[in-house]
């Protein structure tokens, strides 16, 4: 079984908080897959997995481990978008989330918040629900913290920050939503 890292418990724990079943969740940054098996496991329909190193044995392993069919999570190995534009994922592929997980360090994912406001307007992001923005503890916070701002703009609103904290740091998860 997947290890469940302690930056991402607070992203289960947004995760279990919502209703998946028959979603499409997008794990951006998805690692070993955790994530994704447990969208499965709550019920998503189809997982997005995406993630810059070639992890697809790993997560169908974990899945198969986890009595769930690998079929359901369509692995794309390519950076999630990050303004560049060359080697990530199109911004166009949202469209087809109802929930998206980004699970990355504080610089990735604000890369990709201010990617994506800057093309709001070119992304149809109409059948989004919620976005779960994890991956850095507290703490590393204090020296920067995720650019919500940048997607005000964009109408998305913090309903929730889910703050988990372990023997020495508090981990957070951003819950936003259009």
């Amino acid at each position: 079984h997947a290890t469940i890292w302690k930056y991402t418990r607070p992203a289960i724990a947004a995760m279990e908080r919502m209703d998946l079943t028959g979603k499409t969740v997008f794990d951006l940054g998805t690692g070993d897959g955790i994530l994704s098996v447990i969208a499965l496991k709550l019920g998503a329909r189809k997982v997005v997995a995406v993630d810059n190193n070639n992890v697809r044995p790993l997560i169908e392993e974990n899945a198969r481990r986890n009595g769930l069919d690998a079929g359901a999570i369509e692995f794309i190995h390519t950076a999630i978008p990050d303004g560049s534009r060359q080697g990530s994922l199109p911004l166009e592929r949202l469209a087809e989330a109802n929930i998206i997980v980004v699970n990355v360090g504080l610089q990735t994912l604000n890369d990709f918040l201010t990617d994506l406001s800057d093309n709001r307007a070119s992304v149809d992001l109409r059948q989004l629900e919620a976005m779960i923005l994890a991956g850095d503890r507290e703490p590393n916070l204090s020296r920067g913290a995720p650019r919500l701002e940048a997607l005000r703009p964009s109408q998305f609103t913090l309903t929730a920050k889910i703050r988990i904290a372990d023997k020495y740091f508090p981990h957070v998860a951003y819950v936003v939503r259009p």
